[in-house]
């Protein structure tokens, strides 16, 4: 079960440094005048927490943190 986890926790820090290549490279062609919007959050215990530049990137860290506390749930379950 722990070896899951830590695989689901290696692929979500792989898939989000892969996205933010991708990411400051489209910006970077794109024309001089760009706006930076960043978020982060996590969970302390059981409780989230988040911070945020925009009401855009609220949105998305607060489903990123949905998505992860759903996937804990399931794979933390013991099913008979």
């Amino acid at each position: 079960m722990e070896e899951k986890l830590i695989l689901i926790g290696f692929l979500l820090i792989f898939v989000g440094i892969i996205l933010l290549f991708f990411g400051s490279l489209l910006s970077a062609f794109k024309t001089k005048q760009t706006k930076v919007e960043w978020g982060f959050g996590g969970f302390i215990g059981f409780l989230p927490f988040g911070y945020w530049s925009s009401k855009r990137m609220m949105y998305v860290v607060i489903v990123c943190l949905l998505v992860i506390s759903l996937l804990l749930f399931f794979f933390t379950r013991k099913f008979p």
